[in-house]
């Protein structure tokens, strides 16, 4: 809000002012082609901006004649959202974490705190400003008393040390879960009973389609391997029951033999013709 009682805002790439007395607002700037993510007015009269943009840049756009121009811009190296400020002292909040910008040496300390913080989620009161993440929120206090570069400098220095050491960690978890990974791949092959119920999985899956020459593509297996899993099970045997037994099924619910055709496999003048000895299976 600036000192004449008018409040400023951008909305669908417009920027209003709203007169708090009349309550009527003016369209001062339209068609804003800068692909704005936030934006802060940073000055009582509406001259400047800071505003962050949808390709992770902050910009400072100067309002003259024709509108509003781009006067200086800093690329950022994370996704961000969020900007506000105290002071001379930019916040910018992100994806990956909080970034500063020190309007006197046009300076970005990007990361001064590795998080994923909630769009727009802070709070000014007085000199202090706080953020909210993932994993909590994080206050700084007193922000215009300290010296920003010293405080980033120091801060940034912490939290390279901390990040070094977290990024370490994780590379030797990664390592372990690899080595794990290919052990338990090398030094185990399903069993036959594992492989049979993969099979029979397949088959009650892909009933209509499935046939012993596509088991033994899908499942890289010879005629004489797929048939020699055990005594017990027969591929081609055990398509043919599951495929009487659905037929069976279907015709006790009374389902239409297109549906029946369908789930199995087999031609509907097939099911007529057969419609006896599929009610009545040998035992």
């Amino acid at each position: 809000m600036n000192s004449s009682n008018q409040f400023h805002f951008i909305d669908d790439d417009n920027y209003f002012s709203l007169d708090l007395e009349e309550y009527s607002t003016e369209i001062l700037d339209e068609d804003i082609a800068e692909n704005i993510t936030d934006i802060l007015e940073c000055s009582l009269d509406g001259s400047f901006f800071y505003a962050i943009t949808k390709d992770n840049t902050l910009i400072k756009l100067e309002r003259n004649y024709e509108g509003l121009e781009v006067v200086n811009s800093h690329p950022l190296d994370n996704s961000t959202h969020t900007i506000a400020d105290i002071g001379e002292t930019l916040f910018i909040s992100g994806n990956n974490g909080l970034s500063l910008f020190d309007k006197s040496s046009m300076k970005v300390y990007n990361n001064i705190i590795v998080d994923e913080f909630n769009r727009g989620a802070f709070y000014k009161s007085n000199d202090n400003i706080s953020f909210g993440s993932i994993h909590g929120v994080y206050e700084i206090e007193n922000v215009s008393k300290f010296q920003t570069t010293g405080f980033i400098n120091n801060l940034s220095s912490f939290n390279q040390k901390k990040n070094s050491s977290v990024e370490y960690v994780l590379i030797l978890i990664l390592i372990a879960i690899v080595l794990f990974f290919i052990y338990n791949n090398r030094a185990r092959t399903p069993s036959n009973q594992e492989v049979i119920l993969s099979i029979k999985k397949y088959i009650n899956k892909n009933l209509r389609v499935v046939t012993l020459e596509i088991l033994q593509d899908k499942f890289k297996l010879d005629y004489h391997e797929i048939n020699s899993l055990s005594k017990e099970f027969k591929p081609a045997k055990y398509i043919k029951q599951q495929r009487e037994q659905r037929v069976y099924e279907m015709l006790i619910k009374n389902e239409t033999y297109d549906n029946i055709s369908l789930q199995t496999g087999y031609s509907i003048t097939y099911l007529v013709k057969h419609k006896s000895r599929f009610l009545n299976p040998k035992t």
